[in-house]
């Protein structure tokens, strides 16, 4: 609509123009017209000329056209020129100093307005990596090497302990000896002279040595009595625990017969570790000969004071000392014995959890508070093993073959 009315502005324009310039060649007969003109007479009465000039809009006069041509600022605008129609339908004259803008082509091509539903694809990233193809080896797993540690699955919670899971290992197994390796009197034992010091308390002392897979003690004089201490091997232990021993108290020269002198015997003493004279507290079960006869002795000693009591018996075969809790059980399994027996059992809740815990020998000699230096000892006492164990209860202390 627009257009059109641009167009038909455009046509009138010029279709005036074209009239006027007509009308001055039929009233001067051609050239005679441009002559009244350049003389200065006015134009003949309804001419048009001022149509074809423009007066000067500064000073209101109108220039002089050129001979034999329009007005020279007659301003001829292009067929195309773009008009805009005033009120009343006419062209307004176009404006010396407006900048005219040329029409858009109709012919242009018009880019359609975007398709708001169109799918916009977003940029290509320009540092998106690459992804490489997957190496078609690479899946594969290689197998676990052959030293590789398989690790076994677990044992459900339902399933419970495994039946025939391994029992606790024994704290004390690595305190027995069999006595057949000299080297336990230095890796595994404690001797009480070389603990404490004092002069030598025995000739033969070895393992393994004197005899195939026994401890062998031959005794000075010395032994266990009141303020007296003589020969020990022990250990530190704590806790409930029971040493058993194999014993021979033999005689010097005759290994198989019993000693003759009084309180020549071997066995078992349990000791707390912190003592001194007059501050010595233990207990011991031994056999060998005691005052008159063969047989077993039992003593407990008190601040260095000691009580013994006697009975007659085999002098070889095995003893037991047992401690649970604070009750001490002794016992004795000896020759033409058929289980063990109970000898004694004391209560010594003086003594500490950690006690010392081994093998003794005594070579009184005497049937006084002293031993008598002046008679040698006729002992040779031989041990098959110590063994070390945790005893259940008191019960457990005689169980047992």
């Amino acid at each position: 609509m627009t257009r059109t009315m641009l167009r038909a502005g455009a046509l009138f324009y010029l279709a005036t123009l074209v009239s006027a310039c007509g009308s001055g060649d039929g009233d001067g007969g051609g050239g005679g017209g441009e002559s009244d003109m350049a003389a200065g007479s006015p134009p003949a009465g309804g001419s048009q000329v001022d149509a074809g000039m423009s007066r000067n809009p500064d000073t209101g006069d109108t220039p002089a056209p050129d001979a034999g041509g329009p007005a020279s600022d007659a301003r001829v605008l292009p067929s195309d020129a773009v008009v805009a129609p005033t009120p009343d339908g006419l062209g307004p004259s176009p404006d010396p100093d407006a900048a005219v803008a040329p029409p858009p082509d109709p012919d242009a091509a018009v880019a359609p307005p975007p398709d708001p539903d169109a799918a916009v694809a977003p940029p290509p990233v320009p540092d998106a990596a690459v992804v490489p193809p997957p190496v078609p080896d690479a899946a594969v797993v290689p197998p676990p090497a052959p030293d590789a540690a398989v690790v076994p699955p677990p044992v459900p919670d339902a399933a419970g302990p495994l039946p025939d899971a391994a029992p606790p290992a024994d704290p004390f197994a690595g305190l027995s000896d069999e006595f057949d390796d000299p080297a336990t009197l230095q890796t595994r034992w404690l001797g009480r002279q070389a603990v404490e010091g004092g002069p030598p308390q025995t000739a033969v002392f070895d393992v393994n040595a004197s005899h195939a897979g026994m401890l062998s003690i031959q005794p000075l004089t010395s032994g266990w009595f009141g303020v007296y201490s003589g020969p020990f091997l022990y250990q530190h232990v704590r806790g409930d625990i029971v040493l058993e021993v194999e014993v021979f108290a033999g005689r010097v020269g005759l290994l198989d017969a019993a000693p003759t002198r009084p309180y020549n015997s071997a066995g078992i003493v349990v000791r707390d570790p912190v003592h001194g004279r007059n501050a010595d507290n233990w207990l011991m079960v031994n056999i060998g000969h005691q005052a008159e006869f063969v047989g077993t002795e039992t003593k407990t000693t008190v601040n260095s004071q000691s009580v013994l009591l006697l009975d007659e018996a085999p002098h070889r075969g095995r003893l037991r000392l047992c401690r649970v809790g604070t009750t001490y059980v002794m016992a004795r399994f000896l020759t033409n014995d058929e289980a063990w027996t109970e000898i004694r059992r004391y209560e010594r809740p003086d003594l500490p959890d950690e006690v010392q815990l081994g093998l003794v020998t005594n070579g009184w000699n005497s049937l006084g508070p002293q031993p008598d230096p002046n008679v040698a000892p006729d002992l040779f006492a031989r041990f098959g093993y110590a063994r070390f164990r945790r005893p259940a209860n008191v019960e457990d202390c005689l169980t047992g073959p």
